[in-house]
C-alpha cells in the first residue's frame, strides 16, 4: 500500500495537543481543495514529534503542492471507530495505546463516525 499527501510535523504530547495543530492542518486543506475526500496518516513518531499526511491511500491526489509518498505494510492493521467528537478520539486513543506504540494510524471521517486503522511495529505484534 502507498500513501499519497501533504506531510506536516508536528509537536506531539500525552494531552493531545497535537490535535488543535491537526485540526487546524485539515482545516486549511479543506479550504485549499474542497474537492479532496481525504483521509489521514499520521507516523513517525519521534522525539516529542510526529508525521501527519493529509492525502489518499493508494490513490495520487491531483493537488498543486509536493505529495508525499509514504510505503505502508499490507497487513496486520487492525480497525477501531468511534463518535466523530474530540473527547471520544481521546479516550479511543488512550485505550489504542495502552497496548503498545504505533508505527502508522490512518484516520477517516465517515458521516459521524471516526475510524483509524492502526498498525504496529512488527515486535509487538508478535
Amino acid at each position: 500500500m502507498v500513501f499519497y499527501g501533504i506531510e506536516r510535523i508536528f509537536p506531539v504530547d500525552e494531552n493531545y495537543g497535537q490535535m488543535e495543530h491537526i485540526g487546524k492542518f485539515i482545516d486549511e486543506i479543506k479550504n485549499k481543495y474542497p474537492h479532496l475526500e481525504f483521509e489521514c496518516l499520521g507516523y513517525k513518531w519521534q522525539n516529542n514529534l510526529m508525521a501527519y499526511v493529509i492525502g489518499k491511500l493508494n490513490e495520487k491526489p491531483e493537488i498543486e503542492d509536493e505529495i508525499k509518498e509514504i510505503l505502508l505494510p499490507d497487513d496486520n492493521w487492525e480497525k477501531y471507530t468511534c463518535k466523530m467528537n474530540d473527547l471520544d478520539i481521546k479516550e479511543l486513543y488512550k485505550r489504542i495505546y495502552k497496548d503498545g506504540i504505533l508505527d502508522f494510524e490512518i484516520e477517516r471521517i465517515n458521516g459521524n463516525l471516526f475510524e483509524v486503522n492502526i498498525h504496529r511495529p512488527y515486535e509487538l505484534t508478535k
